[in-house]
């Protein structure tokens, strides 16, 4: 039997709807039954070369939306080796390299070949690759806005438009209207990282129910996503549920992903999740158990970062400077720095890491180093050098210095709470009490959705540099409550300083 079927496309932007429309057609006519033809999902509206290579990209996306991220990876390399020319194949390869904490050289090379082929784009697309490019290659914050804005003209519902706005005016500090971006990006019916965006918009506004109730949606949309499932543990641990964020862990751990990515991932939490709860023997064999999986998945700069979180409580919960300075040296010893390609190095945190243990002149050493090699275009746009900058100040006695350095990064990230510990321990430094109460206060008043990776470092140190405050200030009543939380889940008062350490969270973009 011989049948036939006609669509006509007005322009390239119907090809892939008119191609969708005659496939159902066709299938149908041979007797497929409708609903076999209705489960199939309707291919991505990308421009390529190959319908291959269209098929990959449709079916990654998929992969991604149920949080299986590795193996979208897998397809969007597969769909970029039949068309060496897809720019959003490229772009979104680029994406998942680097929620997966690939190394930044293949970030960068994947979005480079995208913004190379962008002139064969529709103005979504371009706009799309355009903003990616100046997010990773050569950071520029307005450009970044300017090309999802518009994108947002061109169609409003698009989602990697809405999603990445998110984003991008999180870090403006627009927590209202990045919160409604990524709402209305749940609403079209897209998951992926879009309820990750709303729910941190939504604790920064200190909504915290608006964020029960975006992870529960999240849940019900896409119940195996394991990023949603870690967004649960990370909402129980922001509010103190120690208990509950160890359950949902232990979910994790048993039912998530079980690549070496993922075992890092849940190796870093549960070391936090320990730590903050004084468990340090724990949390140190945890934060090994992390640089172990990072080492063998050919990860060396999150190994090293690893061993900096370690150094750091070494210093902050144990106070043994020599002992994080080992730990410091021991790792670079196995993953020199040299080693590694110089846009993969972690100077910054590493600088930090040396400051806070005591070897200010090490963390200079290592920042000159990366002004010398780190290009010049990620300088400009790597806004957390400044934080490194505010330990090194620190670790010199240099105060005022290090707040105006961590300030101005503040400026520049969305996190609540980021940095507000070493600005309150540089003001009680300089003996302005009132200033380090209000910032120890700021501390303990946002959490983020990931506060528990900053709490192993700062929870207990706030409680008692608080109540030491409070006591001076002759408020009985506050200093004892601060002095009993301290206390609480085998914390013990530890030798006050300004010791600091430099959270992580992994942004998620679309």
């Amino acid at each position: 039997m011989l049948t036939a079927q006609r669509e006509t496309a007005a322009n390239d932007a119907e090809l892939i709807p008119a191609l969708d429309k005659l496939s159902r057609s066709l299938r149908e006519r041979i007797g497929e039954s409708l609903v076999s033809i209705r489960a199939d999902a309707p291919l991505e509206r990308v421009s390529t070369g190959s319908l291959d290579a269209l098929r990959k990209y449709t079916q990654a996306m998929t992969l991604e939306d149920a949080g299986k991220s590795e193996q979208a990876e897998q397809l969007l390399k597969e769909a970029t080796e039949i068309d060496s020319g897809f720019a959003m194949g490229w772009r979104k390869l680029s994406v998942l390299l680097a929620n997966g904490s690939a190394p930044y050289t293949e970030v960068m090379d994947a979005s480079t070949r995208a913004y190379q082929h962008r002139e064969r784009l529709t103005e979504l697309e371009r706009q799309a690759t355009i903003a990616w490019y100046f997010d990773i290659v050569d950071p520029d914050r307005d450009k970044v806005l300017s090309a999802y804005r518009s994108m947002l003209a061109i169609d409003p519902d698009n989602a990697i438009a809405l999603n990445n706005i998110s984003q991008a005016l999180f870090d403006r500090h627009q927590y209202a209207d990045a919160e409604s971006a990524a709402v209305r990006c749940m609403e079209l019916g897209h998951y992926g990282t879009c309820p990750f965006h709303a729910m941190r918009n939504q604790l920064a506004q200190g909504k915290r129910e608006a964020a029960d109730s975006t992870v529960a949606r999240w849940g019900r949309g896409s119940p195996h996503d394991p990023n949603m499932m870690r967004a649960r543990f990370a909402l129980a641990t922001s509010r103190g549920d120690y208990q509950a964020g160890e359950r949902f862990l232990r979910v994790l751990q048993s039912t998530g992903p079980s690549n070496a990515f993922w075992q890092e991932q849940n190796a870093n939490d549960a070391a936090a999740l320990a730590g903050a709860q004084g468990r340090l023997a724990e949390a140190e064999t945890q934060y090994r158990a992390s640089a172990a999986a990072a080492e063998a998945r050919g990860a060396p700069t999150d190994f090293l970062a690893e061993h900096a979180f370690l150094s750091e409580m070494e210093m902050r919960q144990r106070n043994r400077p020599e002992r994080a300075i080992e730990v410091l040296t021991s790792a670079l010893a196995k993953h020199p720095l040299a080693s590694m390609s110089p846009v993969d190095r972690p100077y910054v945190l590493l600088a930090s890491a040396f400051a806070i243990a005591g070897r200010p002149e090490e963390g200079e050493r290592l920042m000159s180093e990366y002004s010398r090699l780190m290009p010049a275009s990620l300088q400009k746009g790597d806004v957390e050098r400044l934080t490194a900058l505010g330990d090194i100040a620190s670790a010199r006695g240099r105060y005022a210095e290090a707040i105006s350095d961590f300030e101005k990064q503040r400026e520049y990230d969305g996190r609540p709470n980021y940095n507000v510990f070493q600005i309150a321990s540089a003001f009680a430094k300089l003996g302005q009490a009132d200033s380090a109460r209000a910032y120890y206060e700021h501390y303990l008043g946002n959490a983020g959705p990931y506060r528990i990776l900053g709490d192993v470092f700062y929870l207990a140190a706030t409680y008692q540099r608080l109540g030491e405050i409070y006591e001076a200030q002759g408020d009985r009543k506050k200093a004892i409550d601060s002095y009993l939380k301290l206390t609480i889940s085998g914390r013990m008062p530890i030798p006050s300083s300004n010791r600091s350490c430099r959270m992580r969270t992994r942004a998620s973009p679309a």
